[in-house]
């Protein structure tokens, strides 16, 4: 028997449409002060913006915001595009990064149980991670390293590595694929102008791509888009 209560609560869903989960991890540590965190902030609006340019990504996209610093916080629960509102972050403290994996792999599942109990289709979810510099909580990297590999491994994300200006460790960002991963892509961007990079996340969930598809992030990176 259906869970009507459940299916009342997420009423908010798209229900005929199928629906893609996407995790923003984001970088609030104290080295992100000023400028960066300036940039992401705007870039966080500039996201919102972009989303709602496109009606296919607006109807399918649903949002979840976290951020590691000092603390992992979810900044935003998951939700849909239409009722999503960009969260204004500050800055504080070391770089808690493989707490907030951890953390974002935890919502994805959540997420992706709540489709399948909902009866939403869903495409494979989406995990961009930014940082400007490298994870200071190393206690609880294996346990990261081990579960995003294996997360990408079956299938249940895609990840998305940024980094942000020239201290990001593009090279740490790249332990988080499987040892054998074909293409082990890290996006960089500069730490006082990255803010229009949001305007092209939203791309990437759009109707304007062939046959409605959403590209895997290495057929992305390879075709230029």
């Amino acid at each position: 028997m259906e869970d009507t209560d459940t299916r009342k609560k997420f009423s908010t869903l798209y229900m005929v449409e199928q629906h893609i989960a996407v995790v923003l991890l984001v970088d609030t540590s104290g080295s992100m002060y000023h400028g960066p965190i300036k940039e992401l902030n705007k870039g966080l609006q500039n996201f919102v913006k972009a989303l709602q340019k496109d009606a296919t990504a607006f109807e399918r996209v649903d949002v979840c915001v976290i951020s590691f610093g000092k603390n992992v916080k979810i900044e935003k629960e998951f939700c849909s595009a239409e009722q999503f509102e960009a969260p204004t972050l500050t800055t504080a403290g070391r770089t808690a990064m493989n707490e907030g994996i951890l953390k974002a792999l935890e919502a994805i599942e959540e997420r992706t149980a709540l489709y399948r109990q909902t009866g939403v289709l869903s495409y494979r979810p989406w995990l961009f991670l930014l940082t400007d510099g490298k994870p200071s909580d190393q206690a609880k990297e294996a346990e990261a390293v081990q579960k995003l590999r294996s997360a990408i491994e079956n299938k249940e994300v895609c990840f998305w590595p940024v980094g942000i200006g020239v201290n990001a460790d593009a090279e740490q960002l790249r332990e988080y694929y499987p040892e054998h991963h074909p293409q082990k892509v890290v996006l960089s961007a500069e730490a006082d102008s990255f803010a229009n990079a949001f305007d092209w996340f939203p791309l990437l969930f759009s109707s304007n791509y062939p046959n409605g598809r959403f590209p895997d992030p290495i057929q992305s990176i390879t075709t230029g888009i």
